[in-house]
């Protein structure tokens, strides 16, 4: 998305789109980095709140990168594209962790796989998606508003989490464990 956007609405050309694409997985690294050390220092609630922040700056920021155009200053735009990175491209490991905090000890393992196949199923609707709401319905700022609208739904789902720490013992189903 974020490639194809400079390229087409800001920048005009597909070499800076693609160095935006670029620098865009290079800030997600480095938010890989930072929201694992700021998760690493918390648990349970705090891993929460953490997820709850991506996904406030991960709506923040398609919104405003959709109404840059030609004419937006420069620093603006790659401040944009580094929050957009920072958060939205580098929230994995803050996901891998904020699965197993949720399912407990007992379910890790299946509970991150079925919500990696499901992450990756997102993917596959969400890119076709957002370029057809940029071709179809209005252009980018209608695709990027869309966006941020999913992402801010994840806010209100993850703000209805409870870790496997806060549930009494013995009430949770354990994912994937056959009875006897």
């Amino acid at each position: 998305f974020h490639g194809g956007f400079r390229a087409r609405a800001v920048a005009g050309s597909r070499a800076v789109g693609g160095r935006a694409f670029s620098e865009g997985r290079l800030c997600g690294l480095l938010g890989r980095f930072g929201w694992g050390g700021l998760t690493g220092r918390r648990a349970g609630d705090g891993r929460v709140l953490t997820w709850k922040l991506v996904a406030v700056l991960g709506a923040i920021s398609p919104i405003a990168l959709g109404r840059m155009t030609r004419s937006s200053p420069g620093l603006l735009i790659l401040a944009l594209a580094f929050v957009f990175g920072v958060a939205c491209i580098g929230w994995n490991g803050l996901h891998i962790h904020l699965v197993t905090d949720v399912a407990g000890a007992a379910s890790a393992g299946v509970a991150v796989g079925i919500s990696i196949n499901l992450l990756q199923l997102t993917i596959l609707v969400g890119a076709p998606s957002f370029g057809l709401a940029a071709d179809h319905f209005g252009g980018y700022p209608v695709a990027w508003t869309g966006l941020a609208g999913v992402l801010l739904l994840g806010a209100v789902v993850l703000s209805r989490i409870r870790v496997a720490s806060e549930i009494p013992a013995g009430t949770m189903p354990v994912i994937g464990k056959g009875g006897s």
